[in-house]
């Protein structure tokens, strides 16, 4: 999922300073949760930017380098074969 923008982070914040009501009714008008303002107005008050934070990246690989050549090597040998047979042959070859 993308970060909202930096436009809506702006009009959301505007409206919580200038008291146009509640942050529940904020998240209402906006369509946004209560949650994502609560942590917007604490980013804000942290660093006192409104920008969203880099992404993280994600989790590493399952696979490393030397098991992709295993796999690529698996495939090329039974082009055809299903995953699960690709599976149990790199198993058994492990052992």
């Amino acid at each position: 999922m993308r970060p909202y923008s930096l436009d809506l982070r702006e009009r959301v914040a505007a409206a919580v300073d200038h008291n146009e009501g509640s942050i529940r009714w904020i998240a209402r008008v906006f369509r946004v949760s209560t949650s994502f303002i609560v942590r917007l107005l604490q980013r804000r008050r942290a660093t006192g930017m409104l920008d969203p934070e880099p992404h993280r990246g994600g989790p590493p690989p399952a696979l490393g380098p030397d098991d992709l050549k295993r796999l690529a090597g698996l495939v090329q040998e039974q082009p055809d074969a299903t995953l699960e047979q690709l599976r149990q042959e790199a198993a058994s070859r492990a052992v």
